[in-house]
């Protein structure tokens, strides 16, 4: 089977998306490429992100992507319109791929094995429900079902795809057209993902896509395959970053300093009073696990 890893950036998560890429051990994972296509007119800075990687990071193939024509859709404050860039892969990788592992660059190894192999049942992509959309209830809202009080919505930060499926299916491309019928749309290119491919994605277990708001119990991340830091606080921002500090040490190591950081932000006296503050004042509790194990069995035995 061939496969890759792919992530797709803007200039200010180049330097995250590489961090996420180390820190997976792909070790025992035959024929794996690795790309980080990054979304940028800046020539300059294509070019010394090109060099980079070919003195520290040779396997990392750097490549170019243009997302001009994304430039209409409607976006997030705390994102990049190269959010939507998974969106033209098929204009960026062949079909000799067999699978393709799509990860945002806000995410982490936790530790546990990514299978490529893993059954999709037939479908074109595997992914996680999205926990804040269940948090919120608004699942048949975003996919337009209102009735459907079993509407699926997934988090589009981490998808295991069946490429040869997803250019059959036109997946790229029938998003894109999504997006132009409904400028409007609350989640981008996510919410445009997960209208096309309704009843064609197969819930993998939330330890593909261990979501923020997990962190609070312990037990859902300590198993976690891939961590992710939804929202619109990051780790590597010490100033906003409410969840555990091990996560916030790994970027001041990894990612202060880096020739292509922008985005590490130090903690402030303000925020240090806060966190004690929460200490004190004791964590909010959340009740995911009991959601985990009502839908996925038990959680130690992932």
């Amino acid at each position: 089977m061939k496969s890759a890893i792919v992530y797709v950036c803007g200039e200010d998560f180049f330097a995250p998306s590489l961090i996420s890429c180390q820190s997976f051990d792909w070790s025992q994972t035959l024929n794996i490429d690795k790309y980080i296509f990054i979304c940028t007119d800046n020539d300059d800075f294509f070019s010394k992100a090109c060099l980079y990687c070919e003195k520290n990071e040779p396997e990392v193939i750097i490549k170019k992507m243009n997302i001009s024509n994304a430039k209409n859709f409607s976006i997030m404050p705390h994102l990049h319109f190269a959010a939507y860039g998974r969106l033209f892969l098929h204009d960026y990788l062949d079909l000799s791929y067999d699978r393709i592992l799509y990860l945002d660059g806000d995410t982490l190894s936790g530790g546990g094995r990514v299978n490529f192999e893993t059954d999709l049942g037939g479908k074109i992509i595997g992914a996680v429900h999205d926990i804040g959309v269940i948090r919120e209830g608004v699942a048949a809202q975003l996919l337009n079902l209102p009735e459907d009080m079993n509407a699926k919505y997934f988090n589009a930060g981490v998808l295991l795809i069946d490429w040869k499926l997803w250019c059959k299916n036109s997946i790229g491309m029938r998003s894109i057209e999504y997006l132009k019928a409904h400028p409007k749309i609350q989640y981008g290119d996510q919410c445009a993902l997960n209208n096309v491919l309704i009843n064609q994605w197969t819930d993998l277990h939330p330890s593909w896509n261990t979501q923020t708001d997990f962190f609070p119990e312990k037990i859902l991340t300590k198993n976690a395959k891939i961590f992710h830091f939804t929202g619109a606080a990051k780790p590597w921002q010490s100033d906003l970053w409410k969840h555990d500090k091990i996560f916030t040490n790994y970027y001041k190591k990894k990612l202060k300093g880096h020739s292509f950081d922008t985005v590490f932000r130090s903690e402030t006296l303000r925020s240090k009073i806060s966190r004690v503050l929460r200490k004190i004042g004791g964590k909010k509790k959340s009740n995911w696990s009991s959601w985990v194990n009502t839908n996925y069995g038990d959680i130690d035995k992932i």
